[in-house]
Protein backbone atom coordinates (compact mmCIF):
# COMPACT_ATOMS: atom_id res chain seq x y z
CA UNK A 1 0.00 0.00 0.00
CA UNK A 2 2.86 2.35 1.07
CA UNK A 3 6.54 3.22 -1.20
CA UNK A 4 8.99 2.64 1.53
CA UNK A 5 12.90 2.59 1.92
CA UNK A 6 12.88 -0.30 3.96
CA UNK A 7 9.73 -2.30 5.85
CA UNK A 8 9.67 -2.27 9.51
CA UNK A 9 7.91 -4.55 11.43
CA UNK A 10 7.13 -4.58 14.87
CA UNK A 11 9.25 -7.34 17.46
CA UNK A 12 7.21 -10.38 18.08
CA UNK A 13 7.04 -9.30 22.05
CA UNK A 14 5.35 -6.10 21.42
CA UNK A 15 2.30 -5.28 22.28
CA UNK A 16 -0.39 -2.64 21.48
CA UNK A 17 -2.23 -0.57 24.36
CA UNK A 18 -4.67 2.00 23.79
CA UNK A 19 -4.17 3.83 27.55
CA UNK A 20 -6.77 6.01 28.51
CA UNK A 21 -7.39 8.31 31.17
CA UNK A 22 -9.73 5.90 33.33
CA UNK A 23 -6.87 3.06 33.20
CA UNK A 24 -4.22 5.01 34.52
CA UNK A 25 -6.68 6.19 37.43
CA UNK A 26 -7.38 2.51 37.79
CA UNK A 27 -3.89 1.57 38.65
CA UNK A 28 -0.57 0.60 36.56
CA UNK A 29 0.50 4.27 36.30
CA UNK A 30 3.72 3.84 37.94
CA UNK A 31 4.04 1.03 34.44
CA UNK A 32 3.45 3.89 32.19
CA UNK A 33 4.75 6.41 33.93
CA UNK A 34 8.32 4.33 34.33
CA UNK A 35 8.18 3.19 30.68
CA UNK A 36 7.68 6.86 29.33
CA UNK A 37 10.30 8.37 31.29
CA UNK A 38 13.09 5.65 30.10
CA UNK A 39 11.43 6.39 26.55
CA UNK A 40 14.03 8.39 24.10
CA UNK A 41 12.35 9.78 21.19
CA UNK A 42 14.11 10.37 17.74
CA UNK A 43 15.92 13.67 17.66
CA UNK A 44 13.27 15.73 16.61
CA UNK A 45 11.73 18.66 18.10
CA UNK A 46 8.07 17.86 17.74
CA UNK A 47 9.13 14.38 18.74
CA UNK A 48 10.38 15.70 22.48
CA UNK A 49 7.28 18.01 22.74
CA UNK A 50 4.71 15.36 21.85
CA UNK A 51 6.74 13.00 24.30
CA UNK A 52 6.55 15.12 27.20
CA UNK A 53 3.25 16.10 26.99
CA UNK A 54 2.60 12.00 26.94
CA UNK A 55 4.85 11.68 30.36
CA UNK A 56 2.74 14.64 31.64
CA UNK A 57 -0.85 13.03 30.75
CA UNK A 58 0.66 10.01 32.26
CA UNK A 59 1.71 11.16 35.56
CA UNK A 60 -1.10 13.36 35.81
CA UNK A 61 -3.45 10.20 35.48
CA UNK A 62 -5.06 12.50 32.24
CA UNK A 63 -4.30 12.09 28.80
CA UNK A 64 -6.39 14.34 26.62
CA UNK A 65 -7.37 11.91 23.77
CA UNK A 66 -6.35 8.12 24.39
CA UNK A 67 -2.17 7.63 23.73
CA UNK A 68 -1.72 3.80 21.61
CA UNK A 69 1.68 2.71 22.17
CA UNK A 70 3.48 -0.13 21.23
CA UNK A 71 5.91 -1.81 24.03
CA UNK A 72 7.92 -4.67 25.43
CA UNK A 73 10.39 -4.03 27.71
CA UNK A 74 10.89 -0.65 26.53
CA UNK A 75 8.42 1.79 24.68
CA UNK A 76 8.98 1.58 21.27
CA UNK A 77 6.55 4.10 20.23
CA UNK A 78 2.89 5.90 20.17
CA UNK A 79 0.54 8.21 18.89
CA UNK A 80 -2.74 10.00 19.39
CA UNK A 81 -5.57 10.58 17.35
CA UNK A 82 -8.51 13.16 18.29
CA UNK A 83 -12.03 13.49 16.38
CA UNK A 84 -11.34 15.57 13.54
CA UNK A 85 -14.37 16.63 10.75
CA UNK A 86 -13.01 17.29 7.43
CA UNK A 87 -15.49 18.39 4.36
CA UNK A 88 -16.12 15.90 1.21
CA UNK A 89 -17.55 17.78 -1.68
CA UNK A 90 -21.07 17.05 -2.18
CA UNK A 91 -21.29 15.30 0.94
CA UNK A 92 -20.49 18.15 3.85
CA UNK A 93 -18.78 17.70 7.38
CA UNK A 94 -17.96 13.82 7.94
CA UNK A 95 -16.36 11.97 10.83
CA UNK A 96 -12.50 11.87 10.46
CA UNK A 97 -9.33 11.34 12.90
CA UNK A 98 -6.50 13.72 13.50
CA UNK A 99 -3.40 12.33 13.81
CA UNK A 100 -2.33 14.35 16.49
CA UNK A 101 0.89 12.85 17.92
CA UNK A 102 3.06 10.04 16.13
CA UNK A 103 7.09 9.26 17.96
CA UNK A 104 9.41 6.07 17.37
CA UNK A 105 12.26 5.58 19.80
CA UNK A 106 15.27 6.66 19.22
CA UNK A 107 16.10 3.00 19.66
CA UNK A 108 14.26 1.65 16.32
CA UNK A 109 15.57 1.75 12.47
CA UNK A 110 14.69 4.00 10.41
CA UNK A 111 11.48 3.18 8.50
CA UNK A 112 9.68 2.34 11.21
CA UNK A 113 7.38 4.26 11.77
CA UNK A 114 5.51 2.83 8.88
CA UNK A 115 4.38 0.54 11.73
CA UNK A 116 2.95 2.97 14.00
CA UNK A 117 1.19 4.80 10.77
CA UNK A 118 -0.19 1.42 9.60
CA UNK A 119 -1.68 1.11 13.37
CA UNK A 120 -3.24 4.16 13.37
CA UNK A 121 -4.86 3.97 10.00
CA UNK A 122 -6.39 0.85 11.49
CA UNK A 123 -7.84 3.10 14.21
CA UNK A 124 -9.35 4.94 11.40
CA UNK A 125 -10.83 1.66 9.86
CA UNK A 126 -12.52 0.11 12.77
CA UNK A 127 -14.42 3.50 13.20
CA UNK A 128 -17.45 3.23 11.56
CA UNK A 129 -18.57 6.63 10.37
CA UNK A 130 -14.90 7.93 10.13
CA UNK A 131 -13.79 9.03 6.08
CA UNK A 132 -10.54 10.29 6.69
CA UNK A 133 -7.34 10.32 8.83
CA UNK A 134 -5.55 13.62 8.93
CA UNK A 135 -2.42 15.05 10.17
CA UNK A 136 -0.36 18.71 10.17
CA UNK A 137 2.90 18.18 9.86
CA UNK A 138 5.38 20.19 11.21
CA UNK A 139 7.02 21.54 8.06
CA UNK A 140 7.32 21.19 4.67
CA UNK A 141 9.85 18.57 4.33
CA UNK A 142 7.48 16.23 6.96
CA UNK A 143 4.69 17.30 4.65
CA UNK A 144 6.24 15.75 1.34
CA UNK A 145 6.94 12.63 3.31
CA UNK A 146 3.13 12.10 4.49
CA UNK A 147 2.00 12.85 0.31
CA UNK A 148 4.84 10.89 -0.77
CA UNK A 149 5.30 7.75 1.47
CA UNK A 150 1.35 7.31 2.44
CA UNK A 151 -0.36 8.80 -0.08
CA UNK A 152 -1.82 11.71 1.96
CA UNK A 153 -3.69 14.70 -0.01
CA UNK A 154 -3.54 18.47 0.71
CA UNK A 155 -7.01 19.66 2.15
CA UNK A 156 -8.30 22.86 1.18
CA UNK A 157 -9.54 24.22 4.16
CA UNK A 158 -8.55 28.23 5.01
CA UNK A 159 -6.94 28.72 8.05
CA UNK A 160 -5.43 25.55 8.55
CA UNK A 161 -2.61 25.34 5.58
CA UNK A 162 -0.95 22.73 4.83
CA UNK A 163 -3.38 20.07 6.14
CA UNK A 164 -3.40 16.18 4.66
CA UNK A 165 -5.84 13.58 4.47
CA UNK A 166 -5.66 10.09 3.46
CA UNK A 167 -9.23 8.67 2.48
CA UNK A 168 -11.14 6.30 4.06
CA UNK A 169 -13.24 3.50 2.68
CA UNK A 170 -16.60 3.36 4.26
CA UNK A 171 -18.67 0.28 3.94
CA UNK A 172 -21.87 0.93 2.86
CA UNK A 173 -24.58 -1.47 4.42
CA UNK A 174 -25.68 -3.77 1.26
CA UNK A 175 -22.46 -2.95 -0.28
CA UNK A 176 -20.20 -6.51 -0.72
CA UNK A 177 -17.00 -5.63 0.98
Amino acid sequence: MFDSESSAYAPADATWVELTSEQLREGGCERWAELTERFSPVDLQPADEMTEMLRDGVARSCLEFPAHLLHNDELLGFFSVEPEQIEIVGEGLKPALLLSSIVRSAATDRGFGRVLVEEAIGCALTERDVRALLVEPANERVGRMWKEDYHFEPVDKPGRPGLLYLPVKVQVEGEPS
